[in-house]
């Protein structure tokens, strides 16, 4: 993500941290008497906050479900990015929750089969393997095809080659 900053411009890589950073500033910022009222910025703050309103009880969850069907590999696209899922899901309506910073893959259950960190950019890709693991030990020379193959340690590329 980029930002313009007083003419600035810089990337963002972890939401999380920036938003930490974020409240910080805004603590230190507290402490700064009102532009127009000449009253500390805190002491503003208690007299609003004396006025709100009661949160509801109940947590509100930010996000977007999406029905989409798997490729014959278990690929799902979200927002012309790839996500895996499982080979169990592959031609499959699976449903996908979407929020800022994670695309989780859900089964029939809404239970969450793997959960991947939200791609931003053009043609990314996200592959967790584990969900395949059990699929590349039953048909082994599979492996070889697989993206995975290319991360292997030398040692290990040499083995399966033999």
């Amino acid at each position: 993500m980029r930002c313009l900053n007083g003419g600035l411009q810089y990337t963002i890589l972890d939401l999380d941290q920036f938003n930490k950073t974020l409240w910080k500033q805004a603590e230190e910022d507290r402490d700064r008497p009102h532009y127009e009222k000449n009253i500390l910025q805190s002491k503003l703050y208690k007299v609003d906050q004396e006025n709100w309103l009661m949160l509801p009880e109940k947590e509100f969850h930010c996000a977007r479900y999406q029905d989409v069907r798997a490729d014959k590999y278990g690929m799902v696209t979200v927002d012309k990015k790839q996500y895996s899922t499982s080979p169990r899901f592959a031609k499959q309506l699976v449903r996908v929750c979407i929020t800022y910073n994670t695309v989780s893959i859900l089964n029939d259950r809404n239970e969450v089969v793997v959960k991947h960190s939200r791609l931003y950019g053009i043609k990314r890709k996200s592959m967790i393997w584990q969900t395949y693991l059990d699929l590349l030990s039953k048909r082994r020379r599979a492996i070889k095809y697989s993206s995975i193959y290319n991360q292997f340690p030398t040692i290990w590329s040499d083995y399966c080659k033999r």
